[in-house]
């Protein structure tokens, strides 16, 4: 059976309220080293990151230890939030879609979705 492993971005220094794309904070880069260790032994396989900052940050202590390249996938960076909305109402809208159910979300967010894990799984088929 294949295996997928999927890792969240450490702590970025900022929250999503605060910046688009913010870089790691010291406690989100002990993170990334602290899951590297953890995922040293299972590899070295692909390793699929969003182009954002916080994720490639993540990512890049495993691709050393596994001496591996990042395969940099635009359709897995970000949520698509409604056109127009401030960090602030981005804030919002995020926190209510998380405590939601993927169910219940609109027709473009789930077919994102979709798009989102038939990406990884052609990735991982390679």
């Amino acid at each position: 059976m294949a295996r997928i492993y999927m890792v969240r971005h450490g702590q970025a220094e900022a929250g999503f309220g605060g910046a688009m794309d913010p870089k790691l904070s010291a406690l989100g880069h002990a993170q990334a080293g602290a899951v590297a260790q953890t995922l040293v032994s299972r590899g070295p396989l692909a390793i699929l990151s969003s182009p954002l900052r916080r994720a490639r940050e993540t990512a890049a202590p495993l691709a050393a230890l596994w001496q591996v390249n990042l395969v940099i996938e635009e359709a897995v960076a970000e949520i698509p939030s409604p056109k127009g909305m401030s960090l602030e109402e981005r804030v919002t809208w995020l926190r209510n879609l998380m405590g939601g159910s993927w169910r219940d979300v609109q027709r473009d967010l789930a077919l994102w979705r979709e798009h989102c894990i038939g990406t990884v799984t052609r990735h991982h088929a390679r």
